[in-house]
């Protein structure tokens, strides 16, 4: 008899497993600073800790998840109420949203659809063709990035322009009117007077 899981339970899993990782984020104490450097706390300290941890006793934290094997040699997280992170250390790996969490997903999709859209635009070969290296016969990263920048302006003016007929076609929204500014008079300066 083989062990099957059908897809239901293999989405089921990877949701809890990607909830069960939320109660490990380091905690957000202050920051980003202009210079984009960062506080961190561990998650098994403070009023509302996360986890159990026996490097921090504290009585709020019975019931939370249970730090099994804590390291034998802590590291300043673990001795210090936080750490400053510079905006250089684990960048690659940073972002606002949980990876996995749905709400990164919803964000990925949308912005992964518009990016895979204006690719498939950008590539049509009736018009830009920009995957076509044939059609930019020229030497040089200068001369192929010049040649590109011209075929996506191409692009852009088909765009506003298929817009612009849609718009005349009443078959989308009319184009949003900018809002005027008012005018203003500014007072004369004064005159310097004449040595």
């Amino acid at each position: 008899m083989t062990n099957s899981i059908d897809r239901a339970d293999v989405d089921t899993t990877y949701a809890a497993r990607v909830k069960a990782r939320e109660a490990w984020r380091l905690v957000r104490k202050a920051g980003p600073d202009a210079d984009g450097y960062e506080r961190f706390s561990c998650p098994a300290q403070g009023e509302h800790s996360h986890l159990c941890c026996p490097l921090r006793p504290y009585a709020r934290a019975l019931g939370q998840v249970p730090v099994l094997a804590p390291p034998l040699a802590p590291p300043k997280l673990c001795t210090q109420s936080a750490i400053t992170v510079a905006p250089d250390i684990g960048a690659r790996h940073r972002q606002d949203l949980a990876f996995g969490s749905e709400e990164w997903a919803r964000t990925y999709a949308t912005y992964r659809k518009t990016i895979e859209g204006a690719n498939g635009y950008l590539k049509d070969t009736a018009h830009e063709a920009l995957a076509c290296p044939g059609r930019r016969r020229v030497r040089g990263i200068a001369a192929q990035s010049l040649f590109v920048s011209l075929l996506l302006m191409a692009a852009n003016f088909r765009k506003i322009a298929a817009f612009r007929e849609m718009v005349a076609d009443g078959t989308s929204a009319q184009v949003a009117e900018r809002a005027r500014r008012p005018s203003r008079t500014l007072p004369p300066s004064p005159r310097r007077p004449s040595a």
